[in-house]
């Protein structure tokens, strides 16, 4: 699964972007950032990824996007 967080936007937002983009992934608008506040997750600079593979493991997480061999490894 991919999605995006969009820290501090609302939903209106995220999806304008979302759409300008062509983005076609799971959007997460987090206008309050309880992502990291509240839950604590590792969203410390944008954009940030995390890629969990098929056994739940994280494969690699970052500022960068993930290459297309990193998300293929992911899938095995």
């Amino acid at each position: 699964m991919t999605a995006e967080v969009f820290l501090g936007e609302d939903k209106a937002k995220a999806t304008g972007y979302a759409e300008k983009k062509g983005l076609t992934y799971t959007l997460l608008p987090d206008p309050r950032q309880l992502s990291r506040s509240k839950y604590g997750f590792p969203v410390n600079d944008m954009p940030f990824h995390v890629l969990v593979g098929k056994d739940g493991k994280v494969v690699t997480s970052g500022g960068r996007v993930p290459s297309a061999a990193e998300f293929e490894a992911a899938l095995k």
